[in-house]
């Protein structure tokens, strides 16, 4: 059976393909045998059980720090591209969802500054119900041309150019979850080449600095909090 699909390879260096960007040719490939799968399920199985090993417990609370979503796909990101670097097999199994939550916690750490945009300027922090990348940059960026002294940092062009390229396969966030979109069409109208290494080495990058606009913005933040708790003269 063929299918159309995002192929995903780590055959080349990360530098050969940056100066490209990020998506690369169409392709189109045989689908290989299907895996082994996990034993039945029982009738005692239960998702929220407790009776596993505790180090694999956690909380998930219902205050949940807005960081913890953040990093935490980011980091889900990473884990599934080391994985993929060391089993091929899953490779293009694993390119969707490694996909999605580098997109995703694009998305979240842009919501994050403009949180801390409206706490800037004294204001309420709104949620901002829309997956649009580009969108979502285009409010960061006066929240950035504020924040530092000589406007927004050099590297903002950049940043923007890599979000382009998300948004130019997946606008709404949804062409890496659903692949028919709710108009009933498919969500990626071609196959694309991409080199997963090179993707999880510029979506850490763009993390990066935009966790620095975050830190610096949150400096400000705390600079006005000590600024009113000192004492005023004599």
């Amino acid at each position: 059976m063929r299918r159309s699909r995002i192929v995903a390879d780590f055959r080349h260096p990360a530098s050969e393909l940056a100066a490209g960007g990020m998506l690369y040719a169409m392709s189109d490939e045989e689908d290989g045998p299907d895996e082994p799968r996990a034993s039945p399920l029982g009738d005692g199985d239960r998702l929220l059980n407790l009776s596993g090993p505790s180090e694999a417990e956690t909380s998930l609370g219902h205050l949940a720090p807005e960081l913890r979503y953040t990093e935490g796909f980011g980091r889900a990101a990473d884990v599934l591209a080391n994985y993929a670097r060391s089993n091929s097999l899953y490779l293009e199994d694993l390119a969707m969802p490694i996909l999605y939550c580098y997109r995703q916690s694009l998305e979240l750490r842009l919501k994050y500054l403009l949180t801390l945009g409206e706490m800037l300027d004294g204001r309420t922090a709104k949620v901002e119900k829309t997956h649009d990348l580009m969108h979502l940059w285009r409010k960061v960026t006066p929240i950035l041309k504020q924040s530092w002294p000589r406007g927004a940092p050099p590297v903002a062009d950049r940043i923007e150019t890599v979000l382009r390229e998300f948004a130019r396969i997946d606008s709404g966030g949804y062409a890496f979850r659903y692949a028919i979109d709710k108009r009933g069409e498919p969500s990626l109208l071609q196959d694309i080449t991409i080199n997963l290494e090179n993707v999880q080495l510029v979506a850490s990058r763009v993390e990066q600095h935009l966790d620095d606009a975050a830190e610096h913005i949150d400096w400000i933040l705390m600079e006005r909090v000590f600024a009113r708790a000192r004492p005023k003269g004599p």
